[in-house]
């Protein structure tokens, strides 16, 4: 991947790149940079927000095209809560 023109930072991973961002126009950006290097006309990626209750997340698994457009693929609560003292 070309130098990271926006301050997201991207750790390469076996088939694809990981990073965290509070921004979703960083992730946004980011795929969209990755397609236009990879040639690839979409790219997926997970997403993972604070549940209702407080303690599990919502883990979405999406799809972003060339557009920017953004499609849930799966989303589920079955996580581990974010505060597990085990």
């Amino acid at each position: 991947m070309s130098a990271n023109q926006t301050n997201f930072t991207a750790t390469p991973t076996p088939g694809g790149f990981a990073g965290v961002s509070s921004d979703p126009s960083d992730i946004r950006e980011f795929a969209v940079r990755a397609m236009q290097e990879s040639g690839a006309r979409g790219s997926i990626f997970r997403m993972t927000t604070p549940g209702s209750d407080g303690d599990h997340p919502i883990v979405s698994t999406c799809l972003i095209d060339r557009d920017g457009n953004i499609l849930v693929l799966h989303r589920t609560t079955d996580a581990p809560p974010a505060n597990n003292n085990n």
